[in-house]
């Protein structure tokens, strides 16, 4: 057993085959999250992280309309663009959405 704890962050180590995170032998809820993922196969595995991609980008979401309540839904889903695709690609989109409303 590891004598030091690792800092906030650190990697511990990583399994080669699926490379979850080894935990502490003493840590048994992340042994557990362990095993409950390597059991899930790969289709629970994707099913997951779809989900889990899903709820963060809701939130995301819903952080922008907080911050803006006057946008429109299309402005809000063109800043989640800027923000996390880039502010040429989110003028890209803006460009052609207005284009094609001509």
């Amino acid at each position: 057993m590891r004598q030091d704890k690792p800092a906030i962050g650190e990697h511990i180590g990583y399994s080669p085959v699926v490379a979850l995170p080894i935990p502490e032998p003493d840590d048994r809820a992340l042994w557990k999250q362990v095993e409950l993922l390597r059991q899930a196969g790969p289709a629970g595995r994707f099913a997951r992280a779809r989900s889990l991609s899903s709820s963060v980008i809701a939130l995301s979401r819903k952080a922008i309309r907080a911050r803006h309540p006057d946008m429109s839904e299309r402005d809000v889903l063109l800043k989640f663009a800027e923000l996390h695709y880039g502010m040429e690609l989110a003028q890209r989109v803006r460009t052609y959405l207005m284009q094609r409303e001509r």
